[in-house]
């Protein structure tokens, strides 16, 4: 898909937040093939608890998981919410979509999620940017499927919050491949392996 790019960032965001990067023209792995791991960049100091042991990481406030934990809080908290008629009171059917939808009409809880979505995700994105100076940046996952309006929110963010040197040559772009990009990345791997 992107043949010749020497640098790409990939950042894809559904359950989790997960991404990888390629630089000068290979697979970055990091000395313990740790590289990458987007979604445990702390973005909100003393925040939320995350499995990683970190607190505040980008993956609790962008994530399906993070929707649903934070929705959950807001249940046992009685929190009057248009989310609750839209799940039926179950925070695993809450859905990205249904956040938006709901942060777009009006209500409080959503907006505060959807709103802390982008902005912490365009953040750690931006930064992410800001470091390595890729060539193109790839978004997607089923976060940005379902709600395709995000790119343009985050792609504008990131361009607002990078300096002209990091952004200057980057080609933000939607991923193409959908669900085939991890076999097709794995495959692609293997055979460079056997080469």
């Amino acid at each position: 898909m992107h043949r010749g790019a020497a640098s790409l960032l990939a950042v894809f965001v559904g359950t989790g937040v997960g991404s990888g990067a390629v630089l000068e023209g290979r697979l970055w792995c990091g000395a313990g093939n740790g590289a990458g791991e987007l979604g445990h960049t702390q973005v909100v100091l003393d925040g939320l608890p995350c499995a990683c042991g970190a607190h505040g990481c980008v993956e609790q406030y962008v994530s399906g998981r993070g929707f649903r934990r934070r929705f959950r809080d807001a249940l046992a908290a009685d929190v009057k919410t248009r989310l609750h008629a839209l799940t039926d009171g179950d925070p695993d059917a809450l859905e990205a979509s249904m956040v938006a939808a709901a942060a777009h009409a009006g209500d409080e809880l959503a907006r505060r999620l959807w709103g802390d979505a982008t902005q912490y995700l365009t953040l750690a994105v931006a930064n992410y940017i800001t470091l390595l100076n890729p060539q193109i940046l790839v978004l997607g996952g089923g976060l940005f499927a379902g709600v395709p309006e995000l790119f343009d929110a985050v792609a504008g963010g990131i361009l607002k919050s990078t300096t002209e040197l990091a952004r200057g040559s980057l080609s933000i772009e939607r991923a193409r491949l959908g669900d085939w990009a991890g076999v097709l990345g794995a495959a692609a791997l293997c055979s460079e392996a056997t080469d």
